[in-house]
């Protein structure tokens, strides 16, 4: 996902306003899919020459300053992405949307991230979000993850809320002792007798004797397993899509599905 490229004029030539562009980068690192940011991006970087149309929406680096806006926005952004599973792999889902009005949530397991776009030139009312619908915690006051950079502010439930003219929040809540879940198996086929990995959280420390991973209902040998990160290789007599489990612990489950194939593969 990319707000401008190498093929298009960047984001500045077409719209000069400092505060767009910045929630255009928020909604961007905080929205589905693995966000790329052009460069020169984070010092606002642009020549609109001819529009900034080719070969102007490539201009060489002036400068490279790291106290600049959008690259201490960009930094707090990857920070939270790091830090909360549900902003850099979890679901979406659609909770309100308008022409000038967006607020989504993003799903990890018990990880919730829920964003609150306006871009309304004044005061705009997005109704009575429930906080128990969103994945937030009931009856508490939740702080915009970005300490109001974007003029963003916190989210109480069971009030009518109001964003103000355009900003952007994140709220964000994150279990002390989150439930497993899987964020993607490697490689997505996987060849008989070679490694898999298992990336998410949650896992635990796979000690309990209760722990395992199984493929298609067989128990597998594990290679390596960390509170993040579970390495096995792939069963033998296994073939086409089977289900996976995780058990971490006596109740702690996590499951997906992946691909065994019998020959070698080369992923393309």
């Amino acid at each position: 996902t990319f707000i401008d490229n190498h093929d298009m004029s960047r984001f500045p030539s077409i719209n000069q306003d400092k505060k767009a562009m910045q929630l255009a980068l928020a909604t961007l690192l905080t929205s589905r899919g693995i966000p790329i940011i052009y460069y020169g991006t984070e010092q606002g970087l642009h020549d609109d020459t001819n529009g900034g149309e080719d070969p102007y929406d490539r201009p060489m680096m002036q400068s490279f300053d790291q106290s600049s806006e959008n690259y201490k926005l960009i930094q707090k952004l990857t920070a939270l992405r790091h830090s909360n599973l549900a902003l850099s792999s979890g679901k979406q889902k659609t909770i309100f949307c308008s022409k000038d009005l967006y607020v989504f949530e993003r799903r990890a397991g018990d990880q919730v991230a829920v964003v609150a776009l306006s871009l309304s030139k004044g005061e705009a009312a997005v109704g009575n979000l429930v906080s128990t619908a969103l994945g937030l915690p009931a009856n508490q006051r939740v702080e915009d993850a970005l300490n109001g950079d974007l003029s963003g502010i916190a989210f109480k439930s069971g009030s009518e809320l109001s964003l103000p003219p355009r900003s952007l929040a994140v709220w964000l809540t994150k279990a002390s002792s989150p439930a497993a879940f899987i964020a993607a198996v490697r490689p997505p086929a996987a060849t008989a007798g070679k490694p898999v990995t298992i990336y998410g959280a949650g896992f635990g420390s796979g000690l309990d004797k209760a722990s395992k991973v199984t493929v298609g209902g067989e128990e597998m040998t594990i290679s390596s397993w960390a509170d993040d990160k579970i390495v096995f290789n792939a069963p033998l007599l296994k073939h086409g899509r089977c289900a996976l489990e995780v058990t971490c612990g006596s109740s702690n489950k996590a499951s997906a599905e992946m691909v065994v194939v019998e020959s070698k593969l080369v992923l393309v």
